[in-house]
């Protein structure tokens, strides 16, 4: 298949675990599946699923497409802080 023309890129799924909010240590797409389709075809895109916060090894930067490193997920972001509770009001409003 990797030489059928309609294939632009490879996506392991659509919101099934990608590296977004949803994602899962070890999910089988991103660790298993994806590896080796970058393995077997560096001639196309590859993104690990929806929503796609990218790589940090594994394919080139810019082109998307497989180096042949190992495919190593960016994390997200830790969410930030909330932000501080506001002091109770003067004891002259009770």
């Amino acid at each position: 298949m990797s030489h059928h023309p309609s294939i632009v890129l490879w996506s392991g799924c659509n919101e099934c675990g990608g590296s977004g909010a949803g994602a899962r240590p070890g999910d089988v797409y991103s660790s298993f599946v994806l590896a080796i389709v970058a393995e077997e075809d560096a001639s196309r895109v590859l993104r690990n699923g929806c929503p796609f916060i990218g790589y940090s090894s594994g394919v080139h930067r810019l082109s998307g497409l497989p180096n042949g490193n190992v495919l190593k997920e960016m994390q997200p972001a830790p969410a930030p802080p909330p932000p501080p509770v506001p002091p109770f009001p003067p004891s002259h409003y009770c």
